[in-house]
């Protein structure tokens, strides 16, 4: 493993990309344990030990954060004082568990995190736990970002996060992840001011706090309207109506989310895109007035007319032609990684 080719323009925050595969299958428990984490000791729990041991990463230097997405065969870990003692690492990590099951201890308390949930740890704090087959989210707080918020951050790993905000910041933390390989190095600074309003704002909320999250907040409920419509894009029922009681809003409010384009014109043009790529596929035939109808035109006149006005040409033209650029849906491992960890110390 090794940080990822920087050479394309424009050139974008630094990565790495880690994976068991790569070592024989007796040195991947040793591998995923050397790079988990500095300060992290893991124990395998895989009733067979000699299949080998299944583990991914691949995290991003995010300025100020680091974001880690990673998925891990059955293991048990722990943080013990002299470890923490030794480390001297004082960041909070924010998890989103997309898949599995963790149970952790931790100053006393057993806490739970089933799939879909977001937790609050500190590697400034002992603890252990085990965990199932996992795909985790992981961001790496520094505390000395948020001095003035410090006591609501260390409560929030007892006492969890409001399910609103917490739904807001996991979907947040999803997109960043879906977006993060493409984000040019110039946009880093405006990514990391991003990031801490939302922290701000879903860990400790005030009203200046969610004010000043405004920006994100908006962001991402528009990828989270964007995905269900993506998803739904054959429903008879998608509409604005739909999208207002999907996110828990009013009409205005959706309306001022799609003020750029509009709620109809995002649904249809996305079902446009969809069509094309349905027409584009070599290994189908469907005829135009099926492809019209299900993705809910009102005839396949109406179909070919706002298909020739998206892409240019009509539908039959269509046939085995890709779809347009832009218009589809949107050093050692341990020791770099560690590097980055104690990094974000530095002012």
């Amino acid at each position: 493993m090794c940080p990822s080719d920087e050479s394309s323009a424009p050139p974008t925050c630094r990565s790495i990309h880690f994976n068991t595969r790569n070592f024989r299958l007796h040195e991947q428990f040793d591998a995923w344990q050397e790079l988990a984490n500095p300060i992290l000791d893991l124990k395998n729990l895989k009733p067979n030990v000699g299949e080998g041991y299944a583990a991914e990463m691949t995290a991003y230097q995010l300025g100020e954060f680091i974001l880690s997405n990673e998925t891990f065969d059955p293991m048990a870990y722990e943080i013990g004082p002299a470890a923490v003692r030794r480390a001297d690492l004082d960041h909070w990590v924010i998890s989103v568990n997309r898949g599995g099951m963790s149970v952790m201890e931790a100053g006393g308390d057993v806490l739970t995190t089933p799939a879909g949930a977001i937790s609050v740890r500190s590697l400034a704090m002992p603890l252990r736990g085990e965990a199932t087959v996992q795909n985790m989210l992981f961001l790496y707080v520094p505390r000395r970002l948020f001095p003035e918020r410090a006591a609501a951050f260390d409560a929030s790993i007892r006492n969890g996060l409001r399910p609103a905000f917490a739904a807001m910041l996991r979907d947040y933390l999803i997109s960043l992840e879906r977006q993060v390989a493409f984000v040019p190095l110039g946009d880093l600074q405006d990514i990391s001011e991003a990031t801490k309003a939302m922290l701000r704002c879903c860990i400790a909320p005030d009203p200046d706090a969610v004010h000043e999250a405004g920006g994100p907040f908006s962001a991402t409920l528009l990828d989270r309207a964007r995905r269900h419509i993506r998803s739904n894009l054959n429903s008879p029922t998608l509409c604005a109506e739909e999208l207002c009681t999907v996110l828990r809003m009013s009409r205005s409010q959706l309306y001022r989310l799609f003020e750029r384009n509009g709620v109809a014109s995002e649904i249809r043009t996305q079902r446009l895109v969809a069509s094309h790529r349905s027409l584009s596929d070599a290994g189908s035939r469907k005829p135009i007035y099926a492809i019209a109808s299900e993705f809910h035109f009102s005839s396949p006149e109406e179909f070919s007319k706002a298909f020739r006005r998206e892409f240019g040409y009509a539908p039959s033209e269509a046939r085995g032609k890709r779809l347009p650029v832009g218009r589809s849906s949107p050093g050692g491992p341990g020791g770099a990684f560690c590097e980055w960890l104690v990094n974000l110390q530095v002012d």
